[in-house]
């Protein structure tokens, strides 16, 4: 295992703490994840994996016609943890041709990620850590300056290595790192795309539904991905609180990316509605439209399943589509009544 040397004296502990732990030591909390990740909705799931698992990579070329943007620092404080209800990573600027794929929210990690695996962004609150396991060789060096706070660059570092590592404090405490890969200049890319972030500035989840937030049930996760042939599929998942007796999670998404779907079996807010009963989970399923949806409830210790299957249609029964799935200008920000 590969570690990084100390940190010079004026490195801000964070971007050495982000780094360690994100690219070098291949450290993981997962141990620490509760079990509430581990019955997560497919999507959710497989936003996951796209998050770390890098596909084609697109090779693109950035215009150095067009001006870097300028950024104002502003004094920014990070919260322990974050809500994710907001986001806090969307870029202001990526290069020609570069869109996001993947978005996902929970309370210890916001990551975006590009549809050919080009670019990753990872922020993490104060005194947070990251936990993806990329052990790389080498050392960092002084990077380029992100809207007025050092940072620190850790080159491609082999033969067909294309990957760099950009890491910086976006407040103090708090770690941000940009995997930039496959692309000429990765460094002056990377800085250019951190210092179009405003983490600082946090902006409201939009979803293209509206629900009723289940009743002592605090929004632990959320996920939107864009589908190659369009429109958009995202997912959330309800934590459970204290003394509650149901887990719950969601999924939308156009029908057409649906994996199976399911003949009503009865009605659920005036709409068609498939109701089943998998293992512990209550399942409720509906059309709206071109969209599909799923409600996913898992009950806890000692709850009965007519309860458990009460409160998943009652949640389903609170869906609405809010504007166009295949666009985002369209959707609610405030989607959770």
């Amino acid at each position: 295992m590969t570690h990084l040397p100390p940190p010079p004296r004026d490195l801000p502990p964070g971007v050495h703490t982000a780094l360690r732990a994100r690219v070098l030591d291949g450290t993981s909390d997962e141990a620490d994840v509760p079990q509430r990740r581990r019955w997560l909705l497919p999507l959710a799931a497989a936003a996951a994996v796209l998050v770390v698992m890098f596909g084609a990579i697109g090779l693109f070329r950035s215009d150095p016609s067009t001006p870097d943007p300028v950024a104002t620092a502003r004094p920014v404080t990070a919260p322990t943890s974050f809500d994710p209800r907001f986001t806090r990573a969307t870029p202001g600027w990526l290069p020609d041709g570069v869109t996001v794929e993947t978005h996902a929210v929970s309370p210890t990690i916001e990551r975006l990620r590009t549809a050919g695996g080009e670019v990753l962004i990872e922020l993490i609150p104060r005194d947070g850590r990251t936990d993806l396991d990329a052990a790389l060789a080498g050392a960092y060096r002084p990077g380029p300056s992100i809207n007025g706070k050092r940072s620190v660059w850790l080159p491609p570092h082999g033969a067909g290595d294309t990957a760099g590592w950009l890491g910086w404090e976006w407040a103090p405490g708090a770690g941000a790192v940009i995997l930039i890969q496959g692309v000429p200049d990765g460094e002056r890319v990377a800085a250019r795309i951190a210092a179009s972030l405003r983490p600082g500035e946090p902006k409201p989840l939009a979803l293209p539904f509206t629900l009723t937030r289940p009743a002592d049930l605090p929004l632990a996760f959320h996920s939107v991905a864009a589908r190659k042939s369009g429109g958009y599929a995202a997912a959330l998942e309800f934590e459970p609180g204290t003394g509650s007796v149901v887990h719950v999670g969601l999924e939308w998404l156009p029908e057409r990316y649906a994996a199976k779907t399911y003949p009503p079996n009865g009605t659920i807010g005036g709409r068609d509605a498939n109701t089943r009963v998998e293992g512990e989970d209550v399942v409720v399923w509906q059309r709206f439209g071109s969209d599909v949806a799923e409600v996913r409830c898992r009950k806890g210790k000692g709850a009965a399943i007519d309860v458990v299957r009460a409160e998943c249609q009652a949640v389903a029964a609170s869906l609405r589509p809010a504007g166009e799935n295949d666009d985002p200008s369209t959707w609610s920000t405030e989607p959770l009544g």
